[in-house]
């Protein structure tokens, strides 16, 4: 796994790597930051009305128990 400091390294000095290597570098520093901590959580039977396409009760991440499954925030394109 390529450390924070290798891909800072990356996207710093752009005329140095690919445009391609680049923008992955940008790319999975920006995933990390957003999938670094939860946004929110849901309760196990609550995953299970999200999967059919229904309703379910969402909690702040602070207030999550054993058991619930973590949620996360990203950012939309572009």
């Amino acid at each position: 796994m390529l450390s924070e400091d290798r891909l800072n390294q990356i996207a710093e000095n752009q005329g140095s790597y690919e445009a391609e290597a680049v923008a992955m570098a940008l790319e999975i520093l920006q995933l990390r930051r957003m999938l670094g901590a939860p946004w929110a959580v849901v309760q196990p039977l609550g995953e299970l009305y999200v999967e059919d396409g229904n309703a379910a009760m969402i909690w702040p991440a602070s207030l999550a128990e054993r058991g619930d499954v973590w949620l996360y925030r990203l950012e939309k394109p572009s």
